[in-house]
């Protein structure tokens, strides 16, 4: 089901309906909101996955899949890039590369940047290239970075490249909008590790730069208030867990995706303060634990194999959306009687209508 239109139309509601926007702490319906926003990602294809259109199997999002096969690609990017939607202070602008997929969208209340990995580099990701004289151990630490500021700081190889590629324009973009407007970053599975880096560095760089009284973009442009991302894999070594930004990580009990790469690679998790296990319904949030290696898990002196399943975005729209609104919507609808009085019901309850 191809449903970018009322995705967008949830976005809108979302940002409309929700204040204390400076707030860093965590917040259920900003996660709900990210998530939307993160799915948007979702819906434009860039001109590298449509050439190799018949490859797009193995992208972790039920929408994605569905433009890729009814090949609907141009009118999926309309919907957000809607000149409609300029005169009402909402701005979606998409940046593509081979490796990651970026949207800036801009609304009234704040600055959303969302990332997210391409088909290639979920196919790089997933099936590193190996030769026979190198093992898996070999091949991570390979695929491993130095953060320049810090040398002790690595960083996930492919991760840092995609957000290096577009991080200046990101930066143009963001400041060439309304100043002092809060920022957020989102992204999810390996778009969750690219916004993860992309908010530890954005938030260095604005530290850095306030210590040397220099920004090479613009003077007093403000670090982001949070980061939220979803099923991501590990991105960094322990030290740069400890010494740069964490963002906000939720992730199902049952994905696989938050145990890559393996720790005996060097890999690190987020801080636990900043992670959140949801349940396999999704409604509650359960104990933070390890989240085992490579697809398994130790638990109770058992083995328990962990699924890709629990990885898909409407997943985790779902569940997040359960514990952003646990009460349902209420049921409205409006009525007329015989003397053409208006009546709303309500969840049962009648209201006469002014």
């Amino acid at each position: 089901m191809i449903d970018e239109e009322q995705n967008l139309a949830n976005i809108l509601w979302e940002t409309s309906n929700q204040n204390n926007w400076d707030s860093s702490l965590f917040d259920w319906k900003k996660a709900y909101l990210s998530s939307l926003i993160s799915l948007a990602t979702y819906h434009h294809f860039s001109k590298y996955e449509i050439r190799g259109a018949n490859r797009l199997n193995i992208v972790p999002c039920m929408a994605y899949r569905s433009i890729a096969q009814a090949k609907q690609y141009i009118e999926a990017m309309r919907v957000y890039q809607s000149p409609n939607l300029e005169g009402n202070s909402y701005t979606f602008r998409f940046i593509e590369r081979k490796m990651i997929v970026a949207l800036v969208a801009q609304t009234p209340q704040a600055i959303f940047v969302a990332l997210r990995g391409t088909e290639m580099e979920f196919r790089a990701f997933v099936f590193p290239r190996l030769t026979t004289r190198k093992d898996w151990r070999t091949n991570f630490d390979a695929r491993k970075i130095c953060y320049p500021p810090r040398n002790q700081d690595l960083f996930h190889r492919g991760f840092y490249d995609a957000v290096d590629s577009i991080y200046d324009e990101v930066m143009q973009i963001v400041t060439g909008m309304p100043e002092e407007m809060p920022i957020y970053i989102t992204g999810h599975s390996l778009g969750g590790a690219m916004a993860a880096i992309l908010n530890a560095r954005w938030r260095d760089d604005v530290l850095r730069a306030k210590g040397y009284q220099k920004f090479s973009y613009k003077p007093g442009l403000i670090e982001p208030v949070a980061c939220y991302v979803f099923g991501m894999p590990r991105y960094g070594n322990t030290t740069t867990i400890q010494d740069l930004a964490n963002p906000y990580h939720i992730y199902n009990v049952k994905d696989g995706v938050p145990t890559l790469p393996p720790r005996l690679f060097g890999y690190s998790d987020a801080k636990m303060d900043n992670e959140y296990c949801l349940s396999e319904q999704g409604s509650s949030i359960i104990p933070n634990f390890k989240k085992g290696s490579a697809f398994f898990r130790h638990t109770d002196s058992k083995i328990e194999f962990l699924s890709v399943s629990a990885h898909s975005m409407e997943r985790y729209i779902t569940n997040i959306k359960s514990l952003a609104y646990p009460q349902p919507e209420p049921k409205i609808t409006i009525t007329k009687d015989e003397n053409g009085v208006e009546w709303v019901n309500i969840m049962g309850v009648k209201i006469k209508r002014n």
